[in-house]
């Protein structure tokens, strides 16, 4: 017993190390942005010769809200901006995270 309860006291000491390292990390939200190219579909469009990269970067922001993935596409632009052109986890407002 006495080795057990010396294996959760350095596990706890590890998890409050971990919790400061994370506390330093500053404004983070749980999701992902990820950067995405896209093809529109029309025959005449430069995106649809074999290539071409497509359309972009677009951005994705997926988060997880009430048990199911909630995704919001994000073009550079008022979104975009709105964020000061960072990542939603260093924006600050967090003001379009939300919805």
């Amino acid at each position: 017993m006495p080795d057990e309860a010396a294996d959760i006291a350095g596990l706890e000491r590890q998890r409050a190390g971990l919790y400061e390292e994370l506390s330093q990390v500053g404004d983070f939200r749980r999701g992902s942005l990820n950067e995405v190219w896209r093809r529109r579909g029309k025959a005449n469009c430069g995106c649809a010769q074999p290539g071409h990269p497509g359309h972009g970067p677009q951005y994705n922001l997926t988060r997880s809200a009430g048990g199911k993935t909630v995704a919001r596409h994000l073009k550079p632009g008022r979104n975009w901006k709105r964020s000061g052109g960072r990542s939603p986890n260093t924006s600050g407002s967090g003001r379009w995270w939300g919805r």
